[in-house]
């Protein structure tokens, strides 16, 4: 399976440093600010995080996950998995984020606009998520994105239910897999300052 990195729409002050070929070892994203991947009405459509994804056509996509941590520490800083269709500037990202003067849990979906949901991230996590994106056929031959995160006893959650995220997709559509990082607001006192975040075993599963 190969991966791929990109700064999507703006070059970044750094490059990625590699993955490498065996994306299920440990590697990092470091980035720089300003970056995000978000949406919102009348005019903000901002795609210039960096990722590191996997191509294949929408229909393959099954499942993914990945160990996430990072030192949070500004308003917005964020890293996690995201899955995105181009063809249809359809994206869901999940994962940390900072906010309010700690990290959450966080998911955002975006198809026309985006919206953004929190959930908290424990204490003693200390800043650390396993994550797992699933794709569920349901008994109506329809699927939906289902967002799960493990909780402090090991047990697996659900965070999100995307219902249609795969709607209106045609099963060759192209669809990108992987994680991203992002900082969308400097650091005071340090403007340059980056943001590094963690990822551990990083899988993609396709039929």
């Amino acid at each position: 399976m190969e991966f791929t990195s990109s700064d999507h729409n703006d070059p970044l002050p750094e490059p990625l440093k590699s993955a490498g070929s065996d994306i299920s070892q440990p590697f990092t994203i470091t980035v720089k600010p300003v970056c995000d991947i978000w949406r919102k009405p009348p005019s903000l459509d901002v795609f210039n995080a960096p990722v590191i994804y996997t191509s294949m056509p929408s229909s393959s996509f099954t499942s993914m996950s990945v160990d996430i941590s990072a030192e949070w520490k500004t308003l917005y800083d964020q890293g996690g998995l995201v899955l995105h269709i181009p063809s249809h500037k359809r994206w869901v990202k999940a994962g940390v984020e900072f906010e309010n003067g700690k990290p959450w849990i966080s998911v955002v979906v975006a198809d026309k606009w985006a919206d953004w949901s929190l959930m908290p991230l424990s204490p003693d996590a200390k800043g650390y998520l396993h994550l797992k994106f699933e794709r569920v056929v349901e008994e109506d031959t329809s699927s939906m994105l289902k967002i799960s995160v493990k909780g402090e006893d090991g047990e697996m959650r659900p965070a999100r239910e995307v219902t249609g995220f795969f709607e209106g997709v045609k099963a060759e559509e192209e669809c990108h897999a992987g994680v991203f990082a992002a900082k969308p607001i400097k650091d005071e006192g340090n403007e340059d300052g980056a943001l590094v975040v963690h990822f551990k075993g990083l899988t993609v599963d396709t039929k």
